[in-house]
């Protein structure tokens, strides 16, 4: 009786485990202060933070024209791994320093655009896809103008007016992620509340994820500072003055903030890297740092006057995979899915003999891929997987399974 028993628990438990193809992506946006030349003798620093982050974009301000991004790319993103990055296209444009650097096993690069401010510095808007999920979003990469007098303030201000003119002719829900140097010192600052202010009729608005509000260069918000890593003059001329500004944020827009997307913000994933929030006026690697090694903590503080920031974000394509069985099959099996016909929506189920990666995949006629419904690492056994077809047109489509050891493909028909 025990036996049934556990034999009946062991199989609920297996019908109701829901498993989401999802994957996470990790940003790092850093100001390089002033990277005109490569190689430079400031790359054995970039290279180790960049190794122990590890991230799968990596968004830089202050790097000085095609040659030096390049140079960046060999010297540093791709010194101990090459071919792991990939540069977008650079924009030379007025007073434009971004640059982002992608690992192309994860991300395809679509556009780069250049987002014009008046008088004020070009903010990019980087199109990039999530190629195991087939999800679409942008990282923007901005530096605005730095100086704590009024006219620098205005400039600042005038920057994000332009930029939200642009977000707010965005369609509702659209995925951008700002990073970047935005030299801001409160959230009363005019720039601040123009990127943050929800305004009738667009959805065009950043949402901070760290709202601090007053003057930012204050003791109570020492672990949220990334300006200066250093109290001492360094050939490179950076700021001085310790850890005490909040000058690199990243933000996002309100169709990553409802939480209901292909794109999420990863809750309390931003982090000015290497700040244990004990170095307040002081330099990063003043022993001891308890964020980071001491090895990194040097790096950090030689490298460049900023902290990097890190921070995650969920990418999900909406689809699930229902285990729906405990019993290991005898062989690897797609089935035809069911109701077929359909409108608009239809399951299909498969077998796994073996675990290993499984993705499955629906073309339309012409042998063009749609979408993924599977792209993930998946254990032996029966799954389930459902399709809602509502923005395509009626006909064929062909649905493809594949595994290490496995391939198969069936047909099935849309009819509206």
């Amino acid at each position: 009786m025990k036996r049934f028993l556990s034999l009946t628990v062991l199989i609920f438990v297996f019908s109701s485990v829901s498993l989401f193809a999802q994957d996470t992506i990790k940003i790092l946006s850093w100001n390089l202060l002033g990277y005109k030349a490569a190689p430079s003798s400031r790359d054995q620093y970039f290279r180790k933070v960049i190794k122990a982050v590890d991230p799968d974009i990596i968004v830089v301000n202050e790097i000085d024209g095609q040659s030096t991004v390049t140079g960046f790319l060999n010297n540093v993103a791709n010194y101990y791994t090459p071919e792991l990055y990939k540069p977008t296209t650079y924009i030379n444009g007025f007073d434009s320093d971004n640059a982002l650097y992608y690992k192309s096993a994860k991300l395809q690069f679509i556009l780069n655009y250049a987002i014009s401010t008046p008088q004020g510095r070009d903010i990019n808007l980087f199109i990039m896809k999530d190629i195991r999920q087939d999800v679409t979003f942008n990282v923007l990469g901005c530096h605005l103008k730095a100086g704590n007098t009024a006219t620098d303030a205005q400039r600042r201000a005038g920057e994000c007016t332009a930029l939200r003119v642009f977000t707010n002719s965005q369609a509702p829900g659209t995925y951008n992620i700002i990073v970047g140097d935005f030299n801001l010192y409160a959230s009363t600052d005019s720039a601040y509340k123009v990127l943050t202010t929800i305004t009738p009729g667009n959805t065009g608005h950043f949402i901070d994820p760290n709202p601090l509000t007053g003057t930012w260069n204050n003791f109570n918000y020492r672990a949220y500072h990334t300006q200066s890593t250093r109290t001492r003059q360094l050939p490179d001329s950076g700021s001085t003055g310790g850890m005490d500004d909040k000058f690199d944020l990243v933000l996002y827009s309100k169709g990553i903030a409802d939480g209901t997307g292909a794109v999420t913000y990863i809750p309390n994933s931003y982090k000015p890297y290497g700040n244990d929030g004990n170095h307040y006026n002081d330099s990063i690697n003043k022993r001891p740092n308890t964020a980071v090694p001491d090895s990194i903590a040097d790096a950090l503080h030689y490298a460049s006057d900023h902290l990097p920031t890190v921070s995650l974000f969920r990418i999900y394509n909406g689809v699930s995979v229902n285990q729906i069985g405990s019993v290991v099959p005898d062989k690897f099996e797609l089935k035809q899915n069911y109701p077929n016909p359909f409108n608009p929506e239809t399951k299909i189920k498969f077998d796994i003999q073996k675990s290993g990666y499984v993705r499955l995949s629906v073309y339309n006629s012409l042998g063009q891929k749609i979408t993924d419904l599977v792209n993930q690492n998946l254990s032996a056994g029966e799954y389930e997987t459902n399709w809602n077809a509502k923005d395509f047109a009626s006909g064929i489509y062909i649905y493809r399974i594949e595994t290490d050891n496995f391939t198969q493909t069936k047909q099935m028909l849309l009819i509206k």
